[in-house]
């Protein structure tokens, strides 16, 4: 992989929050970059971290934390909705282990002949 590219896919992991302004943000910045070895982009322009921390540091505060408490609001969604779809599939999975039981229980298990005579 080129140095390039693994110095954004590195920049791009450590942001907290991603949206249209960091990807903008990291495209104008990866078009001042020469593809170069790795190692000679973060001497030239710093460790991934630095770059990141740098970018968060320029942003208002306020927003920050209006993105982090978003993503932390979905994750709750999230495990909450997850949460309910499993009872809501313990629930339907006991009703229909029910529901079997008492057809299986209908079923006859043994069949008996009478032989009726007439005369």
């Amino acid at each position: 992989m080129a140095g390039k590219e693994r110095y954004k896919r590195e920049i791009a992991l450590l942001f907290p929050y991603r949206s249209k302004k960091e990807k903008v943000f990291l495209n104008t910045f990866m078009q001042n970059i020469e593809d170069a070895d790795y190692k000679e982009i973060v001497e030239e322009w710093g460790a991934p971290i630095a770059v990141v921390y740098s970018y968060i540091e320029a942003q208002d505060t306020e927003i920050i934390m209006k993105r982090l408490n978003r993503r932390k609001l979905l994750k709750t969604f999230l495990s909450v909705a997850l949460l309910l779809l499993t009872a809501t599939l313990a629930i339907y999975t006991y009703f229909l282990n029910k529901s079997y039981q008492a057809v299986r229980d209908t079923i006859p298990n043994e069949i008996k002949e009478t032989l009726i005579i007439e005369e």
